[in-house]
């Protein structure tokens, strides 16, 4: 493969930059602007060599990695070196109701069915990739891998643009390998509560889609989201799905969580899975950067699909500030009697980084037994500059005292003046000296007494 020569490096892809077209995710985009252009300018060198270095290993740590590197999201799969690029889109469910129009499942004929290739990048195979939803930025050179629906699959290969298909990619299967970061959970969600936070609903005409159901497949409490509860076309709870299905569900609003303020960032879930061979589950992320991500996608064909709970880890890297995760499903029009979907303990976590060490100021000269300094101790933040500070005056004993003061003026031939000793703590005590001043009067001689006695005085 010769990819990225000029950056020695090779990209592929997984995820799809998706664009926002509710109102909540588009304000936190709007907001977002301004601080997004400053940082990326900032951190897009240091993410760029992030991104080249991770691709020396291959992934171990997590299932799937997203890494967000200048507005553009990459992914790769677990054991997979390279990342890569998938289509982006305004609206989920256009983009889908586009690459399914030539679905004929009763006939074989699946068109909307992902693959990942590798493409040469020409002017022509760009403009192409760009009708398709993939914009393919300016420092990958060579050619680029890429995840693409058959439908556009058969454009690219009509038109004479030269790609290979990565049958491989994605397909290893292994442990994966703890990290022993400090976790930090910075939300979480169990299914036992209230709804509101989330938007559920169908893009089709069958209604039926995902709500929290009691008492069916769990893990550690008795509720968990199912992907046939809610809808006039569902069936009795846990027992199956319908055909024709196209349900998702997602949070209504993204959590805050600032790629600067925590590493080792991950999405976990529990899922239960037991679909027919040709429905999908995708799992697609949000991370302010235009739109979703798609992050993984699972048929019934999968390992995961065994009747059994699995943990599964998406790993976050690069620039963001927010993150956002939507599930959605897709039924066929055959009538397999599989139950469905479950999904349970849902986690973001992340490392905090380590904020500023404690600032101690120069100590101040000593004076009056005393000096200062100033103390800035910081703590730790969830936001941008991911810490805040705390500053105090500190003071400790010396030994200069307080200057020995001059003699006083001369009264009554005396003259006095104070000197401080330091006594410990920054305080001192004073003692008093004198000195004689002045001229002394003239010795005073008396007249002499009369002679008496041969004597006088």
């Amino acid at each position: 493969m010769n990819s990225f020569k000029m950056y020695k490096s090779i990209v592929i892809a997984f995820v799809i930059v998706f664009g926002v077209f509710f109102n909540n995710y588009g304000q936190v985009s709007e907001k977002q602007d301004n601080v997004n252009a400053i940082e990326k300018e900032i951190n897009f060198e240091a993410d760029y060599q992030k991104f080249l270095e991770n691709q020396k290993k291959p992934l171990l740590t997590a299932h799937s990695e997203t890494f967000v590197l200048d507005g553009i999201v990459w992914e790769r799969l677990f054991e997979e070196k390279e990342y890569c690029l998938t289509p982006t889109t305004l609206d989920v469910s256009e983009y889908r109701k586009r690459i399914k129009k030539l679905d004929d499942p009763q006939n074989g004929i699946i068109k909307s069915k992902f693959h990942f290739l590798n493409v040469e990048i020409t002017p022509l195979s760009k403009s192409f990739l760009s009708t398709m939803n993939i914009q393919v930025p300016d420092y990958v050179q060579g050619d680029v891998n890429v995840y693409l629906p058959v439908i556009d699959i058969d454009v690219l290969s009509e038109n004479g643009i030269n790609f290979i298909f990565l049958e491989s990619y994605g397909q290893n299967e292994g442990e994966i390998i703890n990290t022993n970061s400090t976790k930090s959970i910075i939300w979480s969600e169990d299914w036992e509560g209230s709804l509101s936070p989330y938007t559920m609903g169908t893009d089709v005409s069958k209604d039926c889609t995902w709500g929290n159901v009691y008492n069916c497949k769990y893990t550690s409490s008795s509720w968990s989201l199912w992907v046939g509860d809610d809808g006039s076309d569902c069936y009795a709870n846990c027992t199956e799905y319908p055909n024709n299905m196209g349900a998702y569900v997602y949070k209504t609003t993204p959590i805050p969580v600032s790629s600067s303020c925590y590493t080792d960032i991950r999405f976990y879930y529990k899922l239960w899975c037991w679909i027919g061979n040709s429905d999908e589950l995708e799992r697609w992320n949000w991370t302010n950067t235009g739109g979703w991500s798609l992050a993984a996608t699972i048929d019934g064909n999968s390992i995961w699909c065994d009747k059994g709970w699995h943990n599964l880890y998406g790993s976050i890297s690069g620039s963001f500030t927010y993150y956002g995760f939507k599930f959605y499903f897709d039924s066929n029009s055959f009538t397999d009697h599989e139950e469905g979907i479950y999904l349970d303990d849902m986690e973001l976590t992340g490392t905090p980084t380590t904020p500023p060490s404690t600032d101690y100021g120069n100590w101040s000269s000593c004076s009056n037994c005393s000096q200062s300094r100033t103390v800035t101790t910081y703590s730790w933040s969830a936001t941008s500059p991911c810490y805040t500070s705390n500053t105090t005056i500190q003071t400790q004993a010396c030994n200069t005292p307080p200057a020995t003061t001059a003699w006083s003026s001369c009264s009554n031939n005396i003259q006095t003046r104070t000197v401080y000793t330091c006594t410990g703590n920054g305080t001192w005590s004073s003692t008093t000296e004198y000195q004689c001043c002045g001229s002394l009067p003239a010795t005073e001689y008396g007249s002499w007494s009369a002679c008496n006695n041969c004597s006088k005085s």
